[in-house]
């Protein structure tokens, strides 16, 4: 069978195991902790197969497949070291993804990666901070110059996935920074999105905005008053 037939079998096993864990998560305490190790072992044996496609034929695809892998593990795994090797691998991959093409996707998954494995404070320094709002800005023109001589849903979401992580860069910058400019980017942000789901032209490209914005909320500092109730507005914007 086609190499591609094999990397959306493994994809279809991760969305899976990952989709009944939301139901799964509801129930008592034993049966919950049995649901996850189903799950982990379901999408670990995925990754399995992805990295092994990935390491003899690499391809942007597969690369961000295995990203993708690595990130609905982090959000099975309880908060601690096998989540923060979850996401270092998430960080990783989509990394390599973004190396072989200057995609948006990859760079704001990567981002958000590196933000939550380490809590803003160890991979993104001031100086990687400077340098990845730099690649921010270009990413960022150059999605808006083809938006506008073509206005389409993925485009649109590109726009804002960089707009929220422009402001989760800054957010983990000095706290003055936050408080300068906060309301007005989140305000922007949430429009991004409105704009984006307005071009939404099925419900799985609906949710693939809802379930990031998810993801972000779930392993975001809970603390994190500010950043939780722009995740809240914007997943409220998509319903």
């Amino acid at each position: 069978c086609p190499l591609r037939a094999l990397e959306q079998y493994a994809n279809y096993r991760v969305r899976l195991a990952a989709g009944r864990w939301p139901a799964a998560r509801r129930l008592p305490a034993a049966k919950r902790e049995t649901a996850r190790q189903q799950a982990v072992e379901a999408i670990t044996a995925a990754i399995g197969d992805l990295d092994l496609l990935c390491r003899r034929i690499p391809t942007v695809e597969r690369l961000s497949l295995l990203g993708g892998a690595f990130k609905r593990l982090a959000q099975i795994e309880g908060d601690g070291e096998r989540r923060q090797q979850a996401l270092s691998g998430m960080a990783e991959q989509y990394g390599l993804a973004y190396a072989r093409r200057r995609d948006a996707y990859a760079f704001t998954n990567r981002v958000a990666a590196m933000l939550l494995a380490d809590r803003g404070m160890v991979a993104v320094d001031a100086e990687n901070r400077g340098k990845l709002l730099g690649e921010l800005d270009g990413l960022q023109q150059e999605v808006a110059r083809r938006n506008a001589d073509d206005p389409n849903f993925w485009d649109g979401a590109s726009l804002a996935d960089l707009a929220l992580t422009r402001l989760l860069l800054n957010a983990a910058g000095p706290a003055r920074q936050r408080d300068a400019s906060f309301g007005d980017a989140a305000t922007a942000v949430i429009e991004a999105y409105r704009d984006a789901a307005a071009r939404a032209a099925s419900p799985r490209e609906l949710a693939s905005l809802a379930e990031n914005i998810a993801f972000l909320s779930e392993l975001w500092s809970a603390r994190d008053k500010a950043l939780q109730q722009l995740f809240q507005s914007i997943a409220e914007s998509l319903q």
